[in-house]
């Protein structure tokens, strides 16, 4: 949600708050296929 709020200027935008994204959160596809392969590697099948 952070990332479509940063991305478009909308009426009354509050500029104080924080749009920053929490990397506990938002994974790179890189990384979810890393963690995806390590899954299908430990059960046979994608966790989700």
């Amino acid at each position: 949600m952070k990332v479509i709020l940063n991305s478009v200027n909308y009426e009354n935008r509050d500029e104080n708050l924080d749009y920053a994204l929490d990397d506990k959160v938002v994974l790179s596809g890189a990384r979810e296929i890393e963690i995806m392969d390590a899954q299908r590697a430990k059960s046979g099948k994608f966790i989700g």
